[in-house]
């Protein structure tokens, strides 16, 4: 989430962090198909957001293409720190975008598929559960051509407006989408 978190450049990050640390006690480990999941059927605003560790452990493999089929994979898998480090990347990413969620709903090309749109390529606000279809929320990065996480314009200008009036400014019933 820190790095999601710093690419946002015009916000305080006194800010930021009393934002994640007022949403964080709602990102919660789930066992669901996705990596992270915001019900956008919660009212007045979504509040409660999942983050899927055992989703995200087999995505992080196929991103990284380390086969864990038997006890001698699993101990080669373990004894580097790639893995853990994609595992890692990918629940933070996952976090981020879902706390993004409680700002900006389903608007602004949240939840957008590089499929769909090739400048989703490497978007926080991208949210496939799909090493194959956008490997960067485990390796940091787009392959080819490289290109590394960021928040794309379309998400990112109305976070910077939400996010810029303060946490105490953030209303659940006032969305920070740009009209």
């Amino acid at each position: 989430m820190e790095k999601a978190r710093n690419r946002i450049p015009s916000l305080p990050i006194a800010s930021v962090s009393t934002v994640v640390d007022k949403l964080s006690d709602h990102v919660q480990n789930a066992d669901n198909s996705d990596c992270g999941i915001t019900d956008p059927i919660q009212a007045p605003r979504e509040t409660v957001s999942f983050v899927s560790f055992p989703n995200n452990m087999g995505t992080a493999q196929s991103a990284l293409q380390i086969p864990i089929t038997d006890a001698r994979s699993e101990t080669r898998a373990l004894n580097g720190t790639a893995l853990l480090q994609a595992i890692g990347r990918g629940v933070g990413n996952f976090a981020a975008h879902e706390i993004a969620h409680h700002f900006l709903g389903d608007c602004c090309h949240m939840d957008i598929s590089p499929d769909d749109d090739p400048e989703a390529r490497a978007t926080y606000n991208a949210g496939r559960c799909s090493a194959a279809a956008d490997p960067s929320p485990w390796k940091g990065f787009w392959p080819n051509p490289k290109i590394y996480l960021h928040w794309e314009a379309p998400a990112l200008r109305p976070l910077n407006k939400c996010l810029n009036l303060g946490f105490r400014e953030f209303s659940l019933t006032n969305p920070c989408t740009l009209d």
